[in-house]
């Protein structure tokens, strides 16, 4: 018997399985519930890109909104776009190719080409790599 147990017992009745699982449960339950992120709009990408992609766009605005087009239009997660580079995209006259090194879908670790068709759309992204090399 410990010096401030209220009750004679040589152990703590809370101590047993069932009341260890109901306090467990009555942490857990203060928990936030899971917010779940909204997917990317077009609207929301048509807005970036007129933000950005403006009359005299600076490289950087360029980049940004060019970065959010292919990545919206190429289905790309963050690294695969972040680790990506200007050597691996290849223009041609109606599709541009985007090369990637590493690819969470690339089973053999071989790299895989993702072609991007030109839409002719004010957010074509095609329009804008060719801006970019331009620029560079």
């Amino acid at each position: 018997m410990g010096p401030y147990s209220i009750l004679p017992l040589p152990s703590n009745p809370l101590d047993i399985g069932p009341c260890k699982n109901l306090f467990e449960a009555e942490k857990r339950s203060g928990l936030e519930p899971i917010k779940k992120k909204e997917p990317v709009s077009l609207k929301l990408i048509k807005s970036i890109f007129n933000k950005n992609a403006h009359d005299t766009p600076t490289l950087k605005d360029l980049r940004f909104a060019d970065m959010c087009v292919l990545s919206f239009v190429g289905f790309f997660r963050a690294n695969e776009f972040r680790n990506n580079r200007l050597c691996n995209i290849t223009v041609f006259s109606v599709y541009i190719t985007i090369r990637l090194p590493e690819s969470k879908r690339d089973v053999y670790r071989e790299g895989q080409d993702a072609f991007i068709h030109k839409s002719g759309n004010f957010t074509c992204p095609l329009s804008v790599v060719v801006k970019i090399f331009r620029w560079c």
